[in-house]
């Protein structure tokens, strides 16, 4: 057993802490280890007992180990004294007697929702979501700073996600709220500063364009919005009245198409028109169709859409045209960070191709993307390219700093070296999505 005797009591209660969001992060429930993290380690030793049961933030969260048994939720909910709460339910099964046992536990905590920090909630069943939303559909939050609402269908597909209201009585402290394959949205918005929408291929759609839109006006601090999938009916371009959203700095758009879905050519084009393209500094476009490409370039070549303070660019999506690649260039002049996740190699020789060849033609050195000095990419196959991109951009005021490669063994070849050497040539241990 370690010694813990010589570790101050402040050293270790910030060990405990950091061990109790580690376990939460990684969504510890090993069927051996049902007791709670806070129990297990009040049993070591007379010592770490007494500090355990005297740290309230230590008895904060409420996962699925404490759901199981009344006895043990009494217990966190009094050590916890008034310290906000993590409420943390995830892959509740089909089993009426344990969801029945959840439930019973979970109206305990209703009691306590304005100690609650944050919410938690992923299942697998239609019958027990309705269950869930229909606890806390009229509840007042008044603390409540995140909402997480994870549907992920076994069996039954739906032809639509679940769209409802909820917390009608208010969460005025709300700022991030993430809904996969679901659509509740709680009565109040305007603090909120983080939205996810995400849903999966078999569920369309995740909202009509009309629900979206209606919920976003509400949104008056959105800062960052993520949105995986499509939003269906979108009206035409002329029908669009863009919304008044003044914080909103970063936009990620992930397209899901379902092989039997209808076509959706002026999708991220139309998203992009509906929202203050001008404020972003920040934007991701994964997985964009020949088409959507097409479209998204016909509407910045007419000024339609304009992204003139973008300074994070990732683009994900099969992007060759020469033209095409100019216009994009062109329209997101201010970039200073790009990424090209790695499976999309032909996209990112065909860039630096355009960049370097513009800045070996350009007689007065008028830059494409003058301000670009981050590349993530994965080494193209002509890796000469990349080498004499950075090897111009050296003489210029502009020069490359970091380039970071997707690829995890680097090849010992001169250009690479050289690239370590004057760019900063690093692996990346993960893909950009």
């Amino acid at each position: 057993m370690p010694d813990f005797s010589s570790i101050l009591e402040d050293v270790l209660v910030l060990i405990f802490a950091a061990t109790v969001i580690a376990e939460k992060r990684m969504n510890y429930y090993e069927p051996q280890c049902h007791r709670p993290l806070p129990i297990r380690l009040s049993q070591i030793s007379s010592r770490l007992r007494r500090i355990v049961l005297n740290t309230p933030l230590l008895w904060t969260n409420l996962d699925n180990k404490v759901f199981r048994s009344s006895a043990i939720l009494d217990c966190f909910l009094q050590r916890s004294q008034n310290c906000g709460l993590e409420i943390d339910i995830r892959d509740v099964s089909e089993s009426m007697v344990y969801v029945k046992k959840v439930l019973r536990n979970f109206d305990k905590v209703v009691v306590c929702v304005n100690r609650w920090h944050s919410l938690y909630l992923q299942v697998d069943f239609q019958s027990n979501l309705d269950i869930f939303i229909a606890r806390v559909r009229d509840l007042c939050a008044p603390n409540l700073n995140l909402i997480s609402i994870i549907f992920a269908p076994i069996r039954n597909f739906l032809d639509e996600a679940l769209a409802t209201t909820i917390f009608t009585g208010g969460t005025p402290a709300l700022k991030s709220l993430r809904l996969m394959g679901v659509a509740c949205f709680p009565n109040s918005l305007e603090t909120l500063t983080s939205l996810y929408l995400c849903t999966y291929p078999w569920l369309f759609p995740l909202l009509l364009y009309s629900r979206f839109r209606e919920q976003l006006i509400a949104m008056h601090s959105l800062v960052h919005l993520r949105c995986v999938g499509p939003i269906t009916h979108c009206p035409s371009m002329e029908a669009i009245k863009a919304v008044n959203l003044p914080s909103l700095r970063s936009l990620t758009i992930k397209v899901l198409m379902d092989r039997e879905a209808p076509p959706r050519r002026h999708f991220v084009s139309r998203l992009c028109y509906t929202l203050p393209t001008t404020t972003l500094q920040r934007i991701s476009l994964t997985a964009l169709t020949d088409q959507m490409v097409l479209s998204f370039v016909h509407y910045i070549r007419n000024g339609t859409l304009r992204f003139p303070h973008v300074k994070s660019l990732t683009w994900s999506s099969k992007l060759t045209d020469e033209k095409d690649i100019i216009t994009i260039m062109e329209s997101f002049a201010e970039v200073e960070d790009l990424t090209i996740p790695s499976n999309f190699t032909d996209t990112s020789e065909s860039l630096l191709q355009v960049l370097l060849q513009h800045d070996r033609d350009s007689p007065t050195k008028c830059l494409l993307w003058p301000h670009l000095h981050t590349l993530r990419l994965k080494l193209p196959w002509r890796i000469i390219l990349l080498h004499d991109f950075v090897v111009i951009r050296l003489a210029t005021d502009s020069p490359i700093r970091k380039v970071w490669t997707f690829d995890s063994i680097l090849a010992e070849t001169k250009e690479v070296k050289w690239l370590q050497e004057y760019a900063g040539l690093e692996s990346l241990q993960c893909d950009w999505d």
